[in-house]
């Protein structure tokens, strides 16, 4: 009889290639993540608060602004992060909730609903006044667009 049979020890490398190490799978979840990773916002100057009115800005001061754009920041990661990762135990809530609020407006952009805002920023438990301003603020230096879908506020991140 004749059989090319291969030794064993080759048969267990071969097993071994086709398992995916630990290092590949880290490397393949953090390909997942690159929208969580690529959301970054540009800070807010003084010479761009000074160009806007008075009446508009309010009291609001250039720390305030760039701390509510960290955290409006930080959010949409901890969102797009979740929504990327199938192992996470929020995975399906998020995801849904995030499938409900998208419509056409958010063209394929990055999106936050205000509810979100509201559970993890802390702008928003400085008070309703400051922050709905600080939104507006944020609006008007054309950082973020405000999209009403469906009966609720989204806000669309517009990244330079």
């Amino acid at each position: 009889r004749a059989t090319t049979t291969l030794p064993i020890s080759t048969r267990r490398d071969e097993s071994r290639q086709q398992r995916p190490t630990v290092s590949q799978s880290k490397k393949s979840s953090t390909a997942t993540n690159d929208k969580s990773e690529r959301i970054t916002l540009a800070l807010v100057t003084s010479q761009e608060l000074n160009s806007i009115s008075r009446n508009t800005r309010g009291r609001i001061t250039l720390a305030a602004l760039n701390d509510a754009l960290s955290d409006i920041q930080h959010a949409c990661r901890s969102k797009y992060a979740i929504i990327s990762s199938h192992h996470h135990r929020d995975y399906y809530k998020r995801l849904s909730a995030h499938k409900d609020l998208e419509c056409d407006e958010h063209e394929g952009r990055v999106w936050v609903s205000e509810q979100d805002l509201r559970d993890s920023c802390a702008f928003f438990r400085s008070g309703e006044a400051s922050a709905r301003s600080c939104l507006g603020v944020l609006r008007r230096l054309q950082r973020l667009k405000q999209v009403n879908c469906r009966g609720h506020v989204t806000y669309v991140l517009l990244t330079r």
